[in-house]
């Protein structure tokens, strides 16, 4: 099950990266 929290995951490491 890594198809959910990769969403999610991605989401933050791209506003991080974003910052």
């Amino acid at each position: 099950m890594t198809g959910r929290k990769n969403s999610f995951e991605n989401s933050i490491e791209y506003h991080n990266h974003y910052r």
